[in-house]
């Protein structure tokens, strides 16, 4: 018992040696960490400090990008579609022949409406000479001026007769000029209600066009900021689908709302519409007031592990990596809801890459807020 009693405590002895010198170890490895270990290396950055400013305060709201432009093709007269050969997704010009409608029917009513202007010229020309006649007779008194009289009304008769012939064959010619339809704008066929045999009636839709370099966004707002958005305001549109943010102005606030949704149309014009589609979802930014914040340049934000963050450069001149949690974005901006406050120094662009631990050498000074709004 004595000799298993004296071994457990040299084991106990043992252990006890080798915690010391552990623990002497892990103290001579945890001192003053920035005097043991240099920087990794020297990086030129553009550094700027942290300051507070305006950030906008946002309403949101969801709308679709629409055409500005949207013709519904129809005939104005009745008769069988031919020649229909345009397709959807075809692009279509202006003055563009897209399809006729038979135009034996009318052609027939305009061969009847030119012989009764034929008919009723003729009887004119008859009633004319009549009259010139009877006005020289009337000098020799050889007739009375009464028989001129209904001679001159006789003329005049045909004369109005003449006068409706002729409208009439203008208003046929007309209804002829309707079996020829034409593009009125250019764009792209986006829909296709009718095909070639199909008969065309007044006013039912053959065709739609749009034109695709045209486009807006229609959306709707509640009828609380109904009188907080105006025509011409600014406004920031972003397209989920392409990963855009877009500027937008204010267009059209319709002053009549929905009695259903109680929400108001509000149509926003885009500055630059390349690459968008007639359909798409999106999202405006509508500005309904200002509160003070922190905002930074978007490229200054570095994603690790899915988690945002950035390089804060300490008096030493030395990059940390700092987790921040972001707001919402703007153009070129994005608020900072918290990781940083204001004073603080960040890498905002950097032609290498920074790590934690280097030195960075600012290439712009220090002094520089990064909340520049643009």
């Amino acid at each position: 018992m004595n000799g298993i009693f004296r071994f457990g405590n040299m084991i106990h002895a043992g252990s006890l040696a080798a915690v010391v010198v552990i623990a002497v170890f892990i103290t001579s490895c945890t001192g003053d960490h920035d005097t043991v270990q240099a920087p990794v290396t020297s990086v030129n950055a553009t550094v700027v400090r942290i300051d507070l400013v305006p950030i906008p305060e946002t309403y949101i709201t969801t709308g679709t990008l629409v055409a500005n432009e949207r013709v519904d093709i129809a005939a104005r007269v009745i008769g069988q579609i031919q020649n229909l050969t345009v397709r959807e997704g075809d692009s279509v010009t202006k003055g563009q022949r897209l399809l006729t409608v038979d135009p034996v029917e009318i052609q027939n009513r305009l061969n009847e409406a030119l012989a009764r202007l034929a008919e009723a010229r003729a009887q004119a020309e008859e009633a004319k000479a009549d009259l010139e006649r009877h006005e020289k007779l009337v000098k020799q008194k050889a007739v009375s001026e009464r028989a001129v009289e209904q001679v001159r009304l006789r003329y005049d008769v045909t004369q109005e007769t003449v006068r409706a012939a002729e409208a009439a064959v203008k208003q046929v010619r007309t209804q002829l000029e309707y079996t020829d339809i034409r593009s009125p704008v250019s764009g792209s066929v986006v829909a296709k209600h009718k095909r070639s045999g199909d008969m065309a009636t007044p006013g039912a839709a053959i065709l739609t066009i749009e034109d695709p370099t045209n486009i807006e966004v229609e959306t709707f707002i509640k009828e609380s900021y109904v009188n907080e958005v105006k025509v011409g305001d600014s406004v920031q549109v972003t397209i989920d689908a392409l990963h855009r943010q877009l500027p937008g102005t204010v267009t059209q606030v319709v002053q009549s709302g929905d009695p259903g949704t109680y929400r108001y149309l509000v149509k926003v014009a885009l500055g630059d519409t390349n690459g968008l589609r007639a359909g798409m979802f999106a999202r405006v930014d509508f500005v309904v007031g200002e509160k003070s914040g922190i905002a930074i340049p978007a490229d200054a934000i570095v994603m690790r592990a899915d988690i945002p963050g950035v390089y804060l450069v300490d008096d030493n001149g030395i990059a940390h990596f700092r987790m921040v949690r972001t707001g919402r974005q703007w153009l070129k901006q994005i608020e900072i809801v918290a990781g940083l406050t204001a004073g603080d120094h960040i890498v905002v662009s950097k032609p290498t890459a920074v790590h934690t631990g280097d030195r960075v050498t600012s290439v712009s000074g220090t002094e520089n807020s990064a909340n520049t709004n643009d």
